[in-house]
């Protein structure tokens, strides 16, 4: 890598991987052009996003900005826009229209059960983009708070199940103490034909597994294991720090010394398991985490 922040290096490698080259350049215009999007509906919606997300304090200028999930629609993604106050907003580029209306069903809920509350972060939909108030992580305090946390967690359980939702994995649920906040809302409605469904499942309890709850992601279960290995679970129960990746990555470092050629070999062709990152679900410290441990 540092041979090729030399002009004659790079440009040798670039000559010799023409493709590559175009592949940069269009990355590189992409990126620009949805930044300065970005820019463009930050300046147009000032007033409007002050108003709805702080309007009794000035959150400075912005100074950072860090995306978030994966890159759809020409190398667009969710960005989080951090100011010099500490204020953050979350910027997604697409419709928040499902969203708007989720939490109009929540206030709805809110009326309906005095003591279930869900919280409902703050939504600005502009028709191809929008504003989310930026909801951070953190632990419960009493266990009066965890009692209140896991039964939202139930709500949203019976909810999701109603709506047909999927995917609402670690990485779709944010614990804002004794709030679970879910974050990502494009895999509601996610119905299938009963004939594709009953086709893609060998086994009429697999059929009905997959047509319960578990298929909202929520409550623990664990993918990817066999015989020799215990799989992971990244569910929204889940997601917790010590996991190692199911399968190895390539390094393209040389294997650990051993003396058995064979494991080393097996290492090249494996490659090497890894921590995966510790979520912002369920897995926060404390009291949380022991009542976590109840419902395995």
């Amino acid at each position: 890598m540092r041979r090729l922040t030399q002009r004659e290096n790079a440009l040798a490698f670039l000559r010799e991987y023409p493709v590559l080259a175009r592949q940069l350049v269009n990355c590189i215009d992409l990126w620009s052009a949805f930044s300065l999007e970005l820019l463009e509906h930050l300046c147009a919606e000032w007033s409007l996003i002050r108003h709805a997300f702080t309007p009794d304090n000035n959150p400075g200028v912005l100074v950072e900005v860090e995306g978030s999930g994966d890159t759809h629609n020409q190398g667009r993604c969710v960005l989080i826009l951090k100011f010099s106050s500490g204020f953050r907003l979350v910027y997604k580029p697409r419709s928040l229209s499902l969203d708007v209306h989720f939490e109009t069903l929540l206030h709805w809920i809110n009326e309906q059960v005095k003591d279930m509350q869900f919280r409902t972060p703050r939504t600005l939909n502009f028709g191809d983009h929008g504003w989310v108030e930026f909801v951070a992580a953190a632990p419960c305090a009493t266990q009066e708070e965890v009692r209140r946390f896991y039964r939202r967690q139930g709500g949203y359980v019976a909810l999701l199940y109603a709506l047909q939702a999927v995917d609402f994995h670690s990485e779709n649920v944010i614990a804002a103490g004794e709030h679970p906040v879910l974050i990502d809302l494009e895999a509601l409605f996610h119905t299938t034909p009963e004939d594709i469904a009953a086709a893609e499942f060998d086994d009429p309890a697999s059929y009905a597994m997959a047509n319960s709850v578990l298929r909202i992601g929520l409550l623990p279960g664990r993918i990817w294991g066999d015989a020799q290995q215990q799989g992971i679970d990244i569910s929204g129960f889940g997601g917790e720090a010590g996991q190692l990746t199911p399968f190895g990555f390539r390094s393209g470092k040389s294997p650990p010394p051993t003396r058995c050629s064979s494991r080393a070999s097996a290492y090249r062709s494996r490659g090497v398991r890894i921590d995966l990152p510790r979520k912002c679900g369920i897995g926060s410290e404390g009291l949380r985490r022991r009542n976590h441990d109840r419902i395995h």
